[in-house]
């Protein structure tokens, strides 16, 4: 009964940004440093909090609004994957929550969570840049522009991850 519920994408996509976490971190801070006129120690420490609370708290949220979106626009039921467009909406409409085509999640998953990369990044630099406010005042520079750069440098290496991974799944 339980193998026609699909799949909650924030329970691949959450663990992968908590493993990665030192990485985007490091790669954070390094921008950071550059923007916000911050020691390396002080964006260290500032990317690694404002990443937990994104990566823990703002991440699932979105992801929750965006399942009640995919309710809200009947995207709950299987519309096949007949065509190349079939496809495309099973990956982009049904990606907070994916459909079990089990035979297709193999691509589907790393294809899905590509396409979620586009609103956690949005939610991950109003989460850091509020994060990085509190913590560090309004005298840090460019806070935002350093926000949405180091967001940038680091969901790319996500998404070049998701994006091997989608390559991989494409050519087994």
């Amino acid at each position: 009964m339980l193998a026609n519920v699909g799949l909650p994408m924030v329970c691949v996509t959450v663990p992968t940004i908590v493993l990665a976490l030192p990485l985007i971190a490091l790669v954070e801070a390094a921008v950071l440093r550059i923007f916000c006129c911050a020691s390396f120690r002080e964006a260290w420490r500032g990317a690694i909090w404002a990443n937990l609370l994104s990566g823990l708290l703002g991440v699932p949220l979105a992801w929750l609004a965006l399942v009640i979106a995919q309710i809200a626009g009947g995207a709950t039921r299987a519309w096949g994957l007949d065509t190349p467009m079939d496809r495309l909406a099973a990956v982009t409409l049904q990606a907070p929550w994916l459909i079990p085509y089990e035979d297709d999640l193999y691509w589907m998953v790393p294809a899905a969570s590509l396409v979620l990369l586009v609103p956690f990044y949005l939610v991950s630099v109003a989460a850091e840049y509020l994060v990085l406010r509190y913590r560090w005042g309004a005298g840090h520079g460019h806070l935002m522009v350093g926000v949405m750069a180091a967001n940038a440098a680091s969901y790319l290496l996500l998404a070049g991850y998701y994006g091997v991974r989608l390559w991989l799944a494409l050519t087994r």
